[in-house]
């Protein structure tokens, strides 16, 4: 199992495109894997000036689609396709269409979109991302229908969600209490602070209102909380 066909079939679906917007430029299309926990929202991506093809001068841009991506079926990678061409065809025109390293979307690039067969939001999703989220309308897809049909059967093949990390389980923290009636008053006691306390000999730490000393609640892994009560008389429950 190779991700050649996956591949032809996207160069296919660009080539539709530029059959459509002949100002777009050839790519070199890739795919795989997003590769940080920073890209794990990343549908696309446009590269300018990346690839020397063929041992030839000048350079080809990459277009890069998310291998997960390709788990959302034809419709959604052929949108993808699109915005990376739109991106293409604003350096081909030289339109500055992004900024913030290309993650903030212009209202230059949604002009280039709706061009080519998006829909540009109604509003901009912010600083960080602007007016990137353009979707594919119905015309747009029909016109791309034979593509986005090769496309879908092509996409059988995806990369699969990663699983999500299981955080180790955290250790309950034990509680300090003093001598305020119904446990009105408690803090958090820490290993560190009590490790302080046996080191340094620093004094119980006394509640404001009743005056007394905070206590430990015994804790197997904390010989110092048991030390603490027999020296200071702490009530036991």
């Amino acid at each position: 199992m190779t991700t050649t066909h996956i591949v032809t079939v996207l160069n296919g679906a660009w080539a539709a495109v530029q059959r459509n917007n002949p100002e777009v430029p050839d790519v070199m299309i890739v795919t795989g894997r997003r590769r940080s926990k920073q890209e794990n929202t990343i549908r696309g991506q446009h590269c300018a000036e990346t690839w020397h093809v063929n041992g030839r001068d000048g350079r080809h841009a990459e277009v890069w689609v998310a291998g997960e991506r390709l788990a959302e079926g034809g419709t959604a990678v052929m949108q993808t396709l699109i915005h990376e061409a739109a991106h293409a065809l604003a350096k081909a025109r030289g339109i500055k269409d992004t900024s913030n390293k290309g993650r903030y979307h212009n209202r230059e690039f949604v002009k280039l979109a709706e061009e080519m067969g998006l829909e540009g939001p109604p509003m901009s999703a912010g600083k960080s991302l602007g007016y990137s989220d353009c979707q594919i309308t119905s015309a747009t897809t029909e016109l791309y229908a034979a593509k986005i049909k090769e496309l879908d059967e092509a996409c059988k093949s995806f990369v699969a969600p990663a699983e999500p990390e299981e955080k180790p389980a955290r250790k309950p923290s034990v509680k300090a209490r003093c001598q305020c009636p119904d446990d009105d008053n408690e803090i958090t006691w820490t290993k560190k602070f009590e490790k302080k306390q046996q080191v340094t000999g620093l004094p119980p730490v006394l509640c404001g209102i009743c005056r007394q000393a905070f206590v430990p609640e015994d804790d197997p892994e904390s010989p110092g909380a048991g030390i603490l009560r027999m020296l200071i008389g702490g009530r036991e429950d």
